[in-house]
């Protein structure tokens, strides 16, 4: 009569096993299988052949040999905790959930069908840090719509939006911070350049004297002007004096 040191179960063919995460010894009665290894064994070739059986010819086209699909070895853990460390080591190295057929592989181990979907799920966690983590390096890089993009394909709409905001109210920024001082080295230098509004096609003049406030829009027929073209016309003045 064996019994089990860690659950206590008695039978009379009890086998002792040992778990494949924590390496815990216990029993076939308190670790279950939940992954096996598949193993392979090696087929010859066989070549080509006819044989002749009165007037019968029968054709035997052969086989290239190679490697089939043999038997598999239990592989037990105490619970889905030690499943979920086990399967995760294997998930950082690089490993992907596989279906084939009914059944999911991972790194050439056969996945119980209660714990596959973990296994799944997982996988699809990992990736989805990984891609994180190379939005936060894009955005590091300034690549923000790159990093929008990836949070937009998550599924993550507020964060991409609020990405984007952030973004943009920093370029507006900077070019409004941009034409004033381009406006104090008008005035510094005591020329002026012209803006040409791109909807009504009125020049307006840009002095030193010119407050800000009047750059925004076109005091012809009040369209808004773009920052970016204000800074243009300026430049163009300047960079050729």
């Amino acid at each position: 009569m064996g019994t089990c040191a860690r659950c206590g179960a008695q039978s009379l063919f009890l086998k002792g096993s040992k778990c494949a995460a924590c390496g815990r010894d216990g029993c076939d009665t308190c670790q279950t299988i939940l992954a096996e290894w598949q193993t392979f064994k090696e087929v010859p070739g066989r070549a080509p052949q006819a044989v002749q059986r009165g007037r019968v010819v029968t054709y035997n086209p052969g086989s290239p040999g190679g490697y089939v699909p043999h038997k598999r070895v239990p592989y037990r853990f105490c619970g889905t905790e030690c499943f979920d460390r086990w399967a995760w080591g294997y998930v950082q190295s690089g490993a992907v959930p596989m279906s084939n057929g009914q059944e999911w592989m991972l790194a050439g181990f056969v996945l119980a069908s209660a714990v596959a979907q973990r296994a799944v799920t997982m996988y699809q966690q990992f990736v989805t840090q990984q891609r994180l983590e190379h939005a936060r390096r894009l955005i590091d890089a300034e690549q923000i719509e790159g990093a929008a993009m990836i949070y937009q394909e998550l599924g993550m709409w507020k964060e991409a939006g609020d990405l984007r905001r952030r973004a943009r109210q920093q370029v507006v920024t900077q070019v409004h911070v941009d034409v004033n001082d381009l406006v104090k080295q008008l005035r510094t230098m005591g020329v002026s350049a012209s803006y040409t509004c791109p909807v009504c096609r009125s020049p307006s003049l840009i002095t030193g004297s010119t407050p800000p406030a009047a750059l925004t829009k076109c005091q012809y027929c009040g369209a808004v002007t773009r920052p970016t073209d204000i800074v243009e016309a300026i430049t163009k003045v300047l960079s050729s004096r």
